[in-house]
Formats: structure tokens, sequence, C-alpha cells
């Protein structure tokens, strides 16, 4: 429901907007693998929507966001790209995040519009997102939108599993939270690590420097089992006893093989 209003908000931009993060390995892997456990983000009590757009610097698209954002009964938290809000006694959190075209501002807040600030809006600087047209999945998704607003079809917009590999990996590299390690090897268990490889390649990914870089810093976040990559996936996923050195080497391994196909 949440995900849906804040699409049908979104107006002529929604072509520029996606949903990224911890809901993404939910919405685009139908079928599990016997052996492996449901991704940890569909159990959170606290729904985050993480919402990136790629529009560079439109005054009136942030504006009509941050107005949407309001309708929908959302505040901003102050001097925050987080707005929250409660739906059925559940805690709403829809996180902002735009493109920066230097890495360094990756991770760093970001005003927008930058000319003049008229809008107010704070959103998180992700490098990389002026890539993320070449891995979209875009889905219908009909039901009620929130706030008895009815019900209406919306074109839900999410990124695909090579830019959000390529998104956790870049992730490794600036900060260590386990929960990304634990993402890229969801991902290559859920979907297999040559056939990971091979759609990085076909949509395109390969070719840039971003999809370049994500890989190096794969390599070395799982250089060894006791990188922080391996460590974050057995962490994450609470192994205990002999289960741990043996899931360190498999996800060791996993992401060896997905490199070594991505790079041929």
């Amino acid at each position: 429901m949440i995900a849906r209003s804040i699409f049908a908000e979104t107006g002529n931009w929604g072509h520029k907007c996606a949903l990224i993060g911890g809901l993404i390995p939910s919405l685009i892997v139908k079928e599990l693998p016997p052996e492996l456990d449901p991704h940890k983000g569909t159990t959170d009590v606290d729904i985050a929507i993480k919402m990136a757009a790629s529009v560079p610097d439109d005054p009136a698209f942030y504006k009509t966001l941050k107005n949407n954002l309001a309708s929908l009964g959302l505040k901003q938290d102050e001097g925050s790209f987080r707005w929250i809000g409660t739906v059925e006694e559940k805690e709403i959190i829809v996180e902002l995040f735009v493109q920066v075209d230097d890495p360094e501002q990756g991770g760093k807040s970001q005003k927008k519009p930058v000319e003049g600030g008229g809008s107010g809006l704070q959103a998180l600087g992700v490098y990389g997102l002026q890539h993320m047209e070449l891995d979209i999945i875009e889905f219908p998704s009909k039901g009620e939108l929130m706030n008895g607003k009815g019900i209406k079809d919306v074109t839900l917009r999410i990124c695909g599993p090579a830019m959000l590999i390529c998104l956790k990996a870049w992730a490794l590299e600036q900060r260590t939270k386990e929960k990304d390690g634990y993402d890229v090897v969801w991902m290559l268990n859920a979907y297999g690590p040559e056939k990971l490889a091979d759609h990085f390649k076909k949509c395109g990914l390969a070719e840039t420097d971003f999809g370049k870089q994500a890989l190096d810093f794969l390599q070395k976040t799982f250089e060894s089992e006791d990188h922080t990559g391996p460590i974050g996936w057995v962490i994450e996923s609470e192994f205990e006893g002999d289960d741990v050195p043996l899931q360190k080497r498999r996800a060791v391994g996993l992401v060896q093989e997905f490199l070594t196909k991505a790079r041929t």
C-alpha cells in the first residue's frame, strides 16, 4: 500500500523514480531455492521505503514530491532525508535518495533543489543512480491507497538485481553494515552467480565505471572468509556453530564465481 501510494503521487515524474533497498529482494525473487530462507527485509516491523530519483535538479519535481509526501500524512524528520508516519499502527519510513555525479558526495545529505533551496527537501546522495535505468523492473500494482484515497492501478518501478548488487558493493566499500554483505550473498543464492553475472553484462552495467568499480569492491570485501562481506552474511543470517565457517566459505565462493563470470 505504501509504495503504491507514493508512486500514485509522483505524477509525471514517476518514470524518474524507483524503489531501492531492503524491500527489493522480496519483490523481484518470486521462488526461493529450497535451502534459502526468506529475505530478512520482509520481516521488519517498521516499513522503510527507499525511493531514488534520477532528476538532477528540477525544482518543480522536488516541490511536488514534498507536497505529495505531506498529503499522505508523512512528516519530514527535521534536517533529514527521512519522512515518517504511522499506518495501521505501524511506523512508516520513507527515505529519499538522489543521484550525485561525484562519488565523494555519496552518503552525504543533499538539499534539493540546489538553486534557491525553495522546497526545503533533503535527500541522501547516492553515486551510480544515473545508471539506474539500465536495470529497472516495472510491474503493475492495483489496490488501496493510503488515507482512504481509494483503489488505483499504479506501475511500480524497482531497481533490478544487477543494480542492487552494484549499490550494495559500493555500500560495502563506504560503510560497515552487516546487511550489505547479507544482501549480496542472499541475491547470489537466489539468482545463482552465473545468471546474475549474465544479467549484469547484458543490461550494460558492466560497461560503466560504476559497475566495474562495484566488482572491485566485491573483490576487496569478499577476499577471504574473515572480510566484512562474508562476516555480514553469517551475522545477519544468525548462523551458529559449524554452520558459521561453512557459510563463510560458501559466501566467498559465490562471490568469486560471480566475479569470474561478470568479468569474462
